[in-house]
């Protein structure tokens, strides 16, 4: 395993436990021992930038699936153990950010929010997940 395998699995896990972290709790900050700190800190969720996109075009390419399980799969036989792990790695921290974090994150921020105005968040969120994960993405055909 090289140096950059290490450092980009170390920002893969910390970008998922930042995202789960962001998800449950938003973006406020919590009173824990240093090393959780840092490792589920919000701003890991920068990677997502490079991380959203670049999974977007390939599940819209057909390229890879957005299934851990086959990314898993896929990759693995191409590459190697390794590569199959990072990839269902970035394929679970990407479909957390298209079908439950930003439906959380407006709920967190809007508590005075009903019943009916959560549900509806969370049902945009997963459609738009839903939407962004095929392959015949139109925004994706839009953007080619």
């Amino acid at each position: 395993m090289t140096l950059w395998a290490i450092v980009l699995s170390f920002i893969i896990i910390c970008t998922i436990l930042s995202s789960v972290r962001v998800g449950v709790i938003g973006f406020r900050k919590i009173e824990a021992r240093k090393p959780i700190a840092f490792l589920t800190h919000p701003a890991w969720c920068l990677f997502m930038i490079m991380f959203l996109p670049w999974q977007i075009g390939e599940f819209a390419r057909g390229e890879n699936s957005p299934l851990p399980w086959e990314a898993f799969a896929k990759n693995s036989l191409r590459h190697g153990f390794f590569d199959g792990l990072l990839s269902a790695a970035i394929v679970i921290a990407v479909l957390l950010w298209l079908f439950w974090i930003p439906a959380s994150i407006w709920i967190n921020k809007n508590p005075e929010a009903d019943k009916t105005k959560r549900i509806m968040a969370r049902t945009i969120n997963i459609l738009l997940g839903l939407l962004l994960t095929q392959v015949a993405n139109p925004i994706y055909r839009l953007l080619d």
